[in-house]
């Protein structure tokens, strides 16, 4: 669903819809940011699709894909690297359990994987 995604992407990047806006340089605004994130705005033209993914900083198709309801897995990037390390920075609990799962045999990890449903 395209709200899920460019409410996961906002937050992955730290972006408001004001940045989105001023990142588009004013062709998509705030307001129909704001629509699209509590998913009232469902019927995107392709210009509305190209402004929003310029101003999110992301691959055009991502957003396409979205708006057409399929499930988008974002790319592995050094910005969701970082967003990743922040949380386990800021976390000590998690920082601990992700500690206690790297230092498992992969045939454990694939196991705990497989319990927690992350995909591939």
């Amino acid at each position: 669903m395209l709200s899920d995604y460019v409410n996961r992407v906002m937050k992955e990047k730290g972006l408001t819809g004001k940045d989105i806006e001023r990142r588009s340089n004013g062709e998509i605004t705030d307001s129909t940011i704001s629509n699209i994130r509590a998913g009232r705005n469902l019927n995107l033209g392709l210009d509305t699709i190209h402004a929003l993914a310029t101003g999110l900083d992301v691959n055009p198709v991502e957003v396409f894909l979205a708006a057409s309801g399929q499930q988008v897995e974002r790319e592995f990037t050094a910005t969701r690297l970082a967003y990743v390390v922040q949380k386990l920075v800021d976390n000590s609990e998690l920082f601990r359990l992700v500690e206690v799962v790297v230092n498992q045999k992969p045939a454990k990890i694939k196991q705990l994987s497989k319990s927690l449903k992350v995909k591939e």
